[in-house]
């Protein structure tokens, strides 16, 4: 009879083990499912919050909310063009280096701004060729004499005698 009853236990030991197997992965399984959505979540919230901490989801916004926000090196070209400015004058006018300009006509795809680079572009297209002009004009001021460079040749001429 011993043998009986130890033979009986190890059976239902063996059952027990197989129906704890199937249900612990069963459990493993929709554990590591939820743990696949948690850092899914997880990436989604860290860019909504890196979104929002360095604006570029606002501006985003922006540039969805206007249509013609997408400005390339072509469009740059053409603005300059048909308004009658050198590089160096629109340069001027954005308060920008020449270099600058000279970069974005030669650059492939949409060009990125810093600033209000962009908000003055977009004033720029929306002006007529006159009112560049008179912009320009009044940004150049008054003319200037080169009186420093003559009067120092002066002083060292006679400074020899």
């Amino acid at each position: 009879m011993p043998n009986l009853a130890k033979v009986l236990k190890e059976v239902v030991q063996r059952l027990a083990r197989k129906e704890i197997k199937t249900a612990l992965n069963q459990l493993r399984r929709e554990a590591a499912e939820q743990k696949r959505a948690l850092a899914g979540m997880q990436r989604t919230v860290q860019k909504l919050t890196s979104g929002v901490l360095t604006g570029t989801a606002a501006d985003a916004a922006l540039q969805e909310a206007d249509g013609r926000a997408r400005i390339t090196a072509k469009a740059v070209v053409g603005m300059r063009k048909r308004l009658g400015l050198s590089q160096a004058a629109l340069a001027k006018l954005l308060g920008l280096n020449t270099q600058t300009v000279y970069q974005w006509e030669h650059k492939k795809g949409a060009l990125t701004f810093r600033g209000t680079t962009r908000e003055r572009l977009m004033e720029l297209r929306t002006k007529s060729r006159r009112e560049v002009q008179e912009q320009l004009a009044g940004l150049a001021g008054p003319a200037r004499r080169g009186g420093r460079g003559r009067r120092r040749a002066t002083r060292r001429r006679r400074a020899r005698r």
